[in-house]
């Protein structure tokens, strides 16, 4: 199947343009950035400290940013936007761009461990789903109020955000909602593959699994205490022996 082509366009400060060059030269069999775009200068705040739809729309109108060429332009800003969202779809400016804000984000995602990459790789999947079932760029078909682990989550509080991008995947009702369109076979399967790669560092996981496996993790600490103890007598004695 075709690859979706993406642009990314950065306004203002970014704080997280490692994570950006990660996504550039990211391989996934699913989508592809073709060109990043850096609008360094941003307008005056017109929502106390953030940004409306309506000044982001003028911004990139004024830039002449141009997505006729890619299947999703997202938008990535350092400030609250909006209703304080963490996406807004810009459908003023066209209906292939959406608002991406790190707002709040990294505090969120510190707490649980979580590569912020997530937040951006989750976007990615979950805007594609959309435009790959014919549904308008962060449409909310897909989404629903309760959280479920799922791409399509509402957060309806924020911090649950962490649970949708942490390790994401898709709920029943979503996947038949999917399957129920005209999209390529391949496609359910490739969103399961990329998921696979959600994964928090190994440090963090091994602390993770101590928490919600205290009393197996002691056990497993106390046998493997034991072992290293009879490996070291024997290397020891063995030692002994050749010298």
């Amino acid at each position: 199947m075709k690859k979706f082509k993406i642009q990314i366009c950065l306004l203002g400060y970014q704080r997280y343009l490692d994570k950006i060059e990660k996504l550039q030269n990211y391989s996934s069999k699913l989508f592809e950035v073709t060109n990043c775009i850096v609008i360094k200068q941003l307008p005056p705040c017109d929502l106390e400290w953030g940004y409306s739809d309506n000044c982001i729309n003028q911004l990139l109108t004024s830039s002449n940013i141009d997505n006729s060429n890619v299947d999703l332009c997202l938008c990535f800003i350092d400030n609250p936007i909006e209703y304080n969202y963490f996406t807004r779809d810009l459908s003023e400016f066209d209906s292939k761009t959406v608002l991406c804000s790190f707002y709040q984000v990294e505090t969120i995602f510190d707490e649980q461990n979580i590569d912020i990459f997530n937040y951006i790789h989750g976007i990615i999947l979950n805007e594609i789903v959309q435009i790959a079932t014919l549904h308008k760029v962060n449409e909310d078909y897909f989404l629903h109020d309760d959280t479920r682990n799922c791409l399509f989550d509402m957060c309806g509080l924020k911090k649950d955000i962490a649970i949708k991008y942490g390790v994401p995947s898709l709920c029943p009702s979503c996947i038949a909602k999917i399957e129920s369109t005209a999209v390529d076979k391949e496609f359910v399967p490739l969103l399961n593959k990329e998921f696979k790669s959600f994964k928090k560092a190994l440090f963090y996981r091994i602390i993770d699994f101590v928490k919600e496996r205290p009393i197996l993790s002691i056990i497993i600490t106390f046998i493997s205490t034991i072992i290293i103890n009879i490996l070291s007598s024997f290397l020891y004695e063995l030692l002994n022996f050749i010298l």
